[in-house]
């Protein structure tokens, strides 16, 4: 007899709502295209194929009779009878959602497992949340949690894995129900579970969840029925309800600080070993020379230690060579696809993985959440504030916290006062890029140049006196978004803004030894415009000129010597001709023309002495002191540098305090008083150290070591080659 039109149509769609399935899903699980489906549920096909109808019956879960008429009715050799039985009164008969058996081995998880473990046996944790952001492996640790829940320990729970990512919100007590085996009127789904489990033992894995959050009070009505039933939620936000427990899971490694430099230790790194398996496959030829580990430590770190990028990444290996990939790895979301066919979609590259996260905020966070893509290397939340429209300081706060819960954002600094909030490279790309597309990034990367550009100006004249430690390392804890700053205003030709910058910045780069990457920013707004902006100009051609010098070029330090000085007499700025002045000094110093340089050093110390007291003022001293000194009139240059370290001390300036007090050692050396001199050296060593200051610990072993060379001995001339060597270890690390 021929089949009716409607049967088959009307027949899916009841048993894909009763799986708790949506059209996505069942193509998902069968392996069919969701044109198919669509196409039969809306009667544009009457029959499939047999091989079609079996993919689809197994997707359903249907066994037995049903299974049977199933296949009948969509081959179109059947009529649906009395025997199938409505879709929320089935009965499966093999109950139970089977734990997967991944087909890969799990890396670098045994302290999250432990974690799990415990959490699973304390009798007093029902409901137990893996959160964190897409790919770092959620799913991956809660299978084999509940693997070894199933096989190890005493009392051995039932356990069921319900997959949700492709059940609709309103379906979740059916998927649930269907999985365990439990028939019932969905107006029931709870109360039948709990009676289908009694006083059983049971662990329920609910993998997925974070699109299905208005489901959490059925969790919670299910951990009420059921008194001996634990769940496992695999989740990118907590569900919020009473008595839950969190369990946030890291990137690999991501907590990791005692990382090694070889091979050995490389390889030991959970990340590089999961890129090492997974690479394997596809390439079996690939080993861990020394060379290779540092390739590989570099490409793992650029990827956050992300499980699901790295193996979207290792897969790569198969048609480009380990530096390919790490240059390419600066864009990383054109790199990670093609992932396996067996994952979920959303796992078949990184952009589809954070998609599926970023669908998931409302307008509001979603906004936010493209403005914080600006930031490199994280943010506070006075700098986020900044970057969002006036008025909503509060809303702000209340949104971050919406990104952290949904683990898009994560906090940097959780137990420091000024609390830091971050994002993964790979997240934060697919920000940029949606803020792109959206027309937004000019506006939002001109909010962030003006809120740094702000700070740096705060910080400059923190940086000569007391409190100078903080600011330093405000300043080193924002040198990503100050180069991202820089960045924008250069490229977008903003004069003024990129010598105010760079010009704030220089004795920050002086000071942490950042020479080469200084005197770059410096060019590159020294280079834009020379119209009307003398004062921003001045003070980027002083920090230009002493790095010049600093790096033995003498020649550009000249040049730019010569003009800060003209614009400073052409326009009667006496400090700035003070600072060019000082600059040509120093070269004179470096060619070894000790008493010319005396001139210009005099010069600047009278241009100074008018501005009262300042840290121009003691360095003033310092330098004429330091010419005069090298000149051979040690008593002149003794008084001077005396005169500078009691300045320096007024300011609160601790560095050029010791740096005073290695300049009295050389003093004291050349003045015969050996053992003065040893006594100097290491007083201003031990106050380098304490300040961390690269340069100042190599300025003091070089002391320490011409101390030593002045004692005419073998042994002295091996300490004294053995202090010089780490000295100029020391000088290589400053670029």
């Amino acid at each position: 007899m021929m089949v009716e039109e409607s049967s088959l149509a009307a027949l899916l769609r009841s048993q894909r709502a009763a799986a708790g399935l949506t059209q996505e899903g069942l193509a998902d699980r069968s392996g069919i295209s969701v044109r198919t489906i669509s196409d039969v549920e809306r009667g544009l096909r009457k029959t499939v194929y047999r091989h079609t109808a079996q993919r689809l019956a197994s997707a359903l879960a249907l066994v037995g009779a049903e299974r049977d008429e199933f296949e009948g009715i969509a081959r179109g050799s059947a009529r649906r009878g009395p025997r199938a039985l409505a879709p929320e009164k089935r009965v499966l008969a093999a109950p139970g959602a089977r734990v997967p058996t991944p087909p890969t081995t799990l890396v670098g998880r045994e302290r999250e497992l432990e974690i799990v473990a415990a959490a699973l046996a304390d009798e007093d944790i029902r409901l137990l949340t893996l959160t964190g952001p897409g790919g770092v492996g959620k799913t991956r640790i809660a299978i084999e949690a509940a693997r070894r829940a199933e096989h190890h320990g005493g009392t051995k729970p039932r356990v069921f894995f319900v997959p949700l990512s492709w059940t609709a919100e309103p379906l979740v007590g059916s998927t649930v129900a269907v999985a365990m085996g439990v028939t019932s009127t969905k107006e029931r789904i709870a109360e039948a579970i709990g009676e289908a489990l009694h006083l059983d033992p049971a662990l329920l894995v609910l993998d997925t969840f974070e699109h299905v959050i208005g489901a959490a009070g059925f969790v919670r009505e299910l951990l009420g029925r059921c008194s001996r039933l634990k769940i496992l939620v695999t989740s990118r936000e907590a569900l919020r309800l009473s008595g839950e427990h969190e369990i946030v899971v890291p990137p690999l490694g991501f907590h990791r600080k005692d990382r090694g430099s070889g091979p050995e230790a490389i390889r030991a790194d959970p990340a590089v070993e999961l890129f090492f398996q997974r690479a394997s496959a596809v390439r079996r030829d690939l080993v861990i020379d020394d060379a290779s580990a540092l390739v590989l430590r570099d490409i793992c770190g650029s990827l956050d230690g992300l499980p699901l990028a790295i193996e979207l990444a290792a897969a790569r290996v198969k048609h480009l060579s380990l530096e390919a990939l790490r240059e390419m790895l600066d864009m990383p979301l054109r790199v990670l696809v093609g992932g396996p066919r067996d994952l979920p979609k959303r796992h078949q590259t990184m952009r589809d993985t954070i998609a599926w996260s970023y669908g998931l905020l409302d307008p509001d966070e979603q906004s936010l959440f493209r403005r914080l893509s600006v930031f490199a290397g994280g943010w506070t939340l006075d700098a986020a504030t900044a970057l969002a429209d006036e008025g909503v300081t509060a809303v702000t706060l209340q949104h971050m916290s919406g990104l952290i819960d949904k683990s898009l954002v994560y906090l940097a600094s959780p137990f420091q006062r000024d609390v830091r909030y971050s994002m993964l490279d790979v997240i934060r790309e697919f920000g940029l890029e949606r803020s792109e597309g959206a027309g937004e990034m000019g506006s939002f990367r001109q909010r962030h140049a003006e809120f740094y550009l702000s700070l740096a100006e705060k910080a400059e004249p923190g940086l000569g006196g007391a409190g100078q430690g903080n600011w330093f390392r405000r300043l080193e804890t924002e040198h990503d978004n100050l180069r991202a700053a820089l960045a924008w205003l250069t490229r977008t030709k903003d004069t003024k803004r990129a010598l105010r910058l760079a010009g704030a910045l220089w004795q920050f780069w002086r000071r942490q030894g950042h020479f080469s990457e200084g005197r770059m920013w410096l060019r590159e707004a020294l280079s834009i415009d020379r119209d009307k902006l003398h004062a921003a100009r001045a003070k980027a051609l002083w920090g230009a000129g002493w790095m010049a010098f600093v790096q033995g070029d003498y020649e550009e330090g000249e040049a730019l010597s010569a003009e800060l000085i003209q614009i400073a007499r052409e326009h009667r700025a006496p400090l700035d001709e003070r600072n060019g002045l000082t600059i040509l000094g120093m070269i004179l110093m470096g060619r070894g023309q000790f008493h010319r340089a005396m001139e210009p050093f005099a010069r600047a110390l009278e241009l100074c002495w008018p501005l009262g007291p300042s840290w121009h003022l003691a360095t003033s001293h310092l330098n004429l002191g330091m010419s005069k000194m090298h000149a051979g009139e040690l008593k002149g240059a003794k008084q001077l540098i005396t005169r500078a370290r009691r300045m320096y001390q007024d300011i609160g300036d601790e560095h050029f305090e010791a740096r005073s007090l290695g300049y009295l050692g050389y003093a004291a050396l050349l003045a015969g008083d050996s053992r003065q001199a040893e006594s100097l050296f290491v007083a201003s060593l031990e106050a380098f150290r304490r300040l961390e200051d690269l340069q100042g610990i190599a300025e003091g072993l070089e002391g320490l070591a011409a101390v030593t060379a002045s004692n005419a001995n073998s042994q002295s001339a091996a300490t004294s080659a053995h202090l010089a060597g780490a000295a100029q270890s020391i000088r290589h690390q400053l670029t």
